[in-house]
């Protein structure tokens, strides 16, 4: 644990372990590529405006926070982590066959908070499932179109935890993507809610 550092850097076949109960800050700057493995117990928050892209098959069970409108791209294979990512502010881009096993994506944010693909996502809601809303976020297309097909295309219940996006802001697109997104799923909204589509 400690004050956040200024990048993360390693090789294919190098493993960056935690020891007991620890935390990992990292704060950004440019494009970085971390190709080794994150193992054992503990929480990693991103932090900047750089990107960081974690390519290693990674193992390691504990939270990851996205904050400060840094991009974490996830494109190893994680099905040997466990745990949840968090996006307070900025960008997660990952494919479901890329995310921590076991683990959901939660919107926690303002704006942005978006989850980012390409080609389509298929997403269960739910607090222990693939994708929840406990504050504000979306999806946006990371290099080619996006179709997102929420708990197999059923109608959402806006106000609704596991069936809609619990009463919070729907945001869709970003500022990086160069494609469409869409939901197509029917929305039965209660009250005045709220889609944001941001800058693109």
């Amino acid at each position: 644990s400690g004050p956040p550092t200024g990048g993360l850097g390693g090789q294919a076949g190098s493993t960056l372990s935690f020891v007991g109960t620890s935390s990992l800050g990292l704060k950004v700057t440019g494009d970085q590529v971390y190709s080794g493995v994150i193992s054992s117990a503990g929480n990693v928050t991103v932090l900047g405006s750089g990107s960081l892209e974690l390519a290693g098959d990674n193992t390691f069970s504990g939270e990851v926070v996205i904050d400060g409108g840094a991009p974490l791209i996830l494109s190893g294979d994680n099905s040997g982590a466990s745990g949840l990512i968090r996006i307070v502010n900025g960008y997660l881009q990952a494919e479901v066959a890329n995310l921590p096993g076991g683990g959901a994506v939660t919107f926690n944010g303002g704006a942005p908070a978006i989850w980012k693909a390409s080609g389509a996502l298929a997403p269960t809601i739910g607090s222990s499932n693939d994708v929840y809303w406990n504050g504000n976020g979306g999806f946006g297309a990371a290099t080619t179109a996006l179709t997102v097909t929420l708990n197999g295309g059923a109608t959402m219940d806006w106000s609704s935890g596991t069936d809609g996006f619990n009463g919070k802001e729907l945001q869709l697109s970003s500022s990086t993507s160069t494609a469409s997104v869409e939901v197509v799923n029917d929305i039965t909204i209660d009250s005045t809610r709220t889609v944001r589509v941001l800058n693109n």
